[in-house]
C-alpha cells in the first residue's frame, strides 16, 4: 500500500512540472509580441528580431521532429530550406532599404557615346523656300522679315536676307525673286545691280559653272573694291522661275578659308521639288 501510495505522487508531480513547462512556453511568446508591439524598433532591430527569428526555426524543428533515419534527413532538408528562405529575405530587405535611401538622389543622364555624330541642323527658309542643311561651324543668324522684290542687291544688313554666319566669321545670305530670264542672262544682271549699288568691278575676277541643290549655277567672284583683297563670292541659280542667290563674304578680311567654307554652305541647300 506504501508503493500504491507514492507512485500517483510522482504521477501528479511530473504532469505538474509538463504543465508548467507548457504554460512557460506559450507565455514566453505572447509577452515578446507584446514587447515587439509596444516598443517601437528601428529598421535594423527589424531585421535582427528576423534573423534571429529564422535563426531559431530550424531549432525548434528539431525539437519537435524525431530522430530516426528519415526524419534527420527531412530536417537537414527543412533547415536548409529555412536558410535560403532567410537569406532571400535578408538580401530582399537590404535591397528595398537601399532604393528607398537613393530614392531622392538624381541620376545623371547617359553621355552620348563616343564617335555617335550629332542631327543634322536644318534651316528653312520662310519666304524663300529653299533648306539649308547647316555644316560645322555654320549656324542662322535670322530668316528674313519680308520678301524681296528682285530689284537692286541686297546686302547681310538688309531684312530681305536669310543670313548665316560661318567659321572664322564668314557670312552668307540668300534671297530669292521670279524671273523669266536664263541662268546666264540673270547672273550679268546680278553683277551689273552688284557694280550699282556696292563698290564692286563691273566684270567678275571669276565666273564658274557649279551646281546648286542638283540645279546648274554660276559662281562669280571679285574683290569690292577692285584691288582691295576684300572677296565677295554670289552663287546664282534658277529653279522654277524662281532666281535664287546666295552670297558671301567677311566682314573682318578674307580668310584663306573662306572660299571652302562658302563651298560646304553651298553644298547643304536643296530646294522643293
Amino acid at each position: 500500500m506504501t508503493t500504491a501510495a507514492r507512485t500517483p505522487q510522482r504521477s501528479r508531480n511530473r504532469s505538474g512540472k509538463k504543465a508548467g513547462k507548457t504554460t512557460h512556453g506559450l507565455a514566453e511568446p505572447a509577452q515578446k509580441r507584446h514587447l515587439a508591439i509596444s516598443v517601437p524598433l528601428t529598421g535594423r532591430e527589424r531585421l535582427r528580431c528576423r534573423w534571429n527569428r529564422l535563426r531559431r526555426a530550424p531549432q525548434e524543428v528539431n525539437c519537435a521532429t524525431p530522430t530516426d533515419g528519415r526524419a534527420v534527413g527531412a530536417l537537414d532538408s527543412r533547415r536548409r530550406q529555412l536558410a535560403r528562405l532567410g537569406l532571400l529575405a535578408l538580401l530582399a530587405l537590404a535591397v528595398s532599404c537601399s532604393s528607398s535611401s537613393t530614392s531622392g538622389t538624381s541620376t545623371p543622364s547617359a553621355a552620348p557615346a563616343a564617335g555617335t555624330a550629332a542631327p543634322a541642323r536644318i534651316f528653312r527658309s520662310h519666304h524663300y523656300g529653299y533648306t539649308e542643311t547647316l555644316p560645322a561651324g555654320w549656324h542662322s543668324n535670322g530668316q528674313a522679315t519680308q520678301r524681296w522684290d528682285g530689284t537692286g542687291a541686297p546686302g547681310d544688313g538688309d531684312s530681305v536676307v536669310d543670313l548665316f554666319i560661318g567659321p572664322g566669321g564668314v557670312e552668307a545670305w540668300a534671297v530669292a525673286a521670279p524671273t523669266k530670264e536664263s541662268l546666264a542672262a540673270y547672273a550679268r544682271s546680278t553683277i551689273r545691280a552688284a557694280h550699282a549699288a556696292h563698290p564692286c568691278p563691273a566684270a567678275p575676277q571669276t565666273n564658274q559653272a557649279i551646281t546648286i541643290g542638283g540645279a546648274p549655277a554660276r559662281l562669280l567672284g571679285m574683290q569690292c573694291p577692285a584691288g582691295s583683297g576684300f572677296l565677295v563670292e554670289m552663287a546664282v541659280t534658277i529653279r522654277h522661275g524662281t532666281a535664287f542667290v546666295f552670297a558671301s563674304e567677311n566682314p573682318s578680311g578674307t580668310m584663306p578659308t573662306d572660299r571652302a567654307a562658302f563651298r560646304k554652305f553651298l553644298a547643304g541647300i536643296t530646294f522643293p521639288q
